[in-house]
């Protein structure tokens, strides 16, 4: 797992796959394996576009809507920084859900220079890792212009921008071409046990590194058609360049943010702030071979003496068993259960001690860093 680095005190979100990863800078080492157990890799095209690209001309209509984005980790656990898209010129910015995830604190630079500025997170879809933030203080900023990602074909040729390595300044640029289209990728946590599944993704081989998630994948005309998510690199963990990309479609990230801007929670769409119970807790399945968890439970490996569930004789070790009604065999369905929900709800919660009795208690949930 990457640790902070004493010069900047940054955690690397690093890009694994042999395995596929986040691409954030910062937090924990997130896996991605590239391809289900049951699907092959199939042949790429050679029909490469690139060459008709003016990519400083396509870097420079889009680097003003181009949003550098840091942020303060909870429990003092660090910094991680992204990216983010500008999508209107009140501030409203689009990016990854793991660039905000756990953050405490929210600061974005537009066009990669000026003063920074706080934001706050209007919603977010964790299975769909998109995110919709709105920045203080600002107004006329510059906007991405929106493509149509359907209209994509393989071998087109695109341009990636992003806060590569959470350095910040003006973004990275490199350019490639869709490899492509449709891909579905397999997602781990930081202990590789608990899965998610991203799909409909675009591939590309436009080289990007850690911090650049969030960020844009444009078209030859200056669109962006895609949000800058996820790589591969073929052994370890570090900050070199992959160029086996994955990036969301801009047509599926902008129905989660319509979702956001409608006001309306769903179970993987959350708006306002994240409703928590206040429980550490840990997958108590294995890993298997693509980070699916092999086993079913959740152990309590903290309370913090001021969460809600600090005064219903819960204690580290007992198994969650249920939240709200909703049975939690993993973390990511107390993640699910945990969406629609508000601070300010009153939940029951259900789980067995250590001898396997069985316990519930009602707890009122409140505001935390986003999911």
């Amino acid at each position: 797992m990457p640790t902070p680095r004493a010069s900047d005190h940054r955690h690397r979100r690093a890009l694994l796959v042999a395995a596929a990863i986040f691409l954030g800078a910062g937090g924990v080492a997130t896996q991605l394996a590239p391809w289900s157990s049951a699907s092959a890799e199939p042949p790429r095209s050679t029909a490469v576009q690139t060459a008709s690209l003016d990519t400083a001309a396509v870097a420079d209509e889009i680097e003003p809507a181009v949003a550098n984005i840091t942020t303060q980790l909870a429990n003092g656990s660090g910094e991680a920084a992204g990216t983010g898209i500008v999508l209107t010129s009140s501030g409203r910015v689009l990016t990854n859900n793991h660039v905000i995830a756990n953050a405490t604190d929210i600061e974005v630079t537009i066009g990669g220079g000026g003063r920074s500025h706080d934001a706050e997170v209007l919603g977010y879809d964790v299975a769909n890792d998109v995110a919709l933030l709105q920045v203080d203080g600002v107004s006329g900023l510059p906007t991405a212009d929106l493509g149509d990602s359907s209209d994509l074909a393989i071998g087109d040729g695109v341009v990636a921008l992003g806060n590569a390595l959470g350095r910040g300044g003006a973004p990275t640029v490199t350019t490639g071409s869709v490899v492509a289209l449709d891909r579905e990728i397999s997602v781990s946590d930081e202990t590789g046990t608990t899965a998610e599944q991203l799909d409909g993704l675009i591939e590309s081989d436009a080289p990007l590194q850690p911090g650049e998630s969030g960020g844009p994948l444009v078209d030859d005309g200056g669109d962006v058609v895609g949000m800058n998510t996820a790589a591969q690199q073929s052994t370890g963990f570090g900050d070199a360049p992959s160029d086996v990309a994955y990036a969301i479609p801009i047509d599926d990230a902008m129905a989660v943010v319509r979702q956001i801007e409608s006001g309306e929670s769903s179970g993987t769409v959350h708006v306002g702030d994240r409703a928590m119970v206040g429980l550490q807790v840990r997958d108590l399945g294995r890993p298997g071979r693509f980070g699916e968890s092999t086993g079913s439970g959740v152990q309590v490996v903290g309370i913090p003496d001021d969460s809600p569930a600090a005064s219903t004789g819960i204690e580290a070790g007992d198994v969650l068993e249920s939240l709200d009604g909703t049975t939690v065999g993993s973390t990511s369905d107390l993640s699910t259960a945990l969406a629609p929900l508000d601070p300010g709800d009153e939940v029951e919660i259900v789980w067995l001690d250590g001898a396997g009795r069985r316990h519930s208690d009602t707890v009122t949930l409140v505001a935390g860093p986003p999911a």
